[in-house]
């Protein structure tokens, strides 16, 4: 619930401002939670229901492979590769998902689900030093 609080609040803000887009971004877990909360929170939260994410930058998250796996509130099991789930344009503008090869729990989600701008990306970094965000 906290993290749809705090979407109501940077709703608010935004209407307050005239209409400014809702930029949101994640990282890591961060990303299963605002997956659940576009496709499964919004959609069914009278509330909730009319807010809408206009930019979302995913970063090193693991959403490919939870949706994948079928592990999300609103996964449907009967939609498996080569099909794609699709995207959850009612309450989202535009996702980009960064990820980087060297980091064994960063996941595309391209080919999983339509819609979804991916972009690898190269740390350049190998093994537990991606994982600790080593970077000296």
């Amino acid at each position: 619930t906290r993290l749809l609080d705090k979407l109501v609040a940077a709703d608010a803000d935004r209407r307050s401002r005239g209409g400014e887009p809702l930029v949101v971004l994640t990282h890591s877990m961060g990303g299963q939670l605002v997956y659940d909360a576009v496709t499964h929170f919004l959609p069914r939260t009278p509330a909730l229901s009319g807010m809408r994410v206009d930019f979302w930058c995913a970063t090193a998250s693991q959403v490919g492979f939870f949706e994948e796996a079928k592990l999300f509130l609103a996964s449907d099991k009967t939609i498996r590769a080569p099909a794609r789930v699709s995207f959850p344009a009612a309450h989202l503008g535009v996702w980009w998902n960064v990820w980087d090869h060297n980091d064994v729990i960063s996941f595309t989600a391209q080919g999983i689900i339509d819609g979804v701008h991916d972009e690898p990306y190269d740390t350049g970094l190998q093994g537990e030093r991606v994982l600790t965000l080593d970077l000296t």
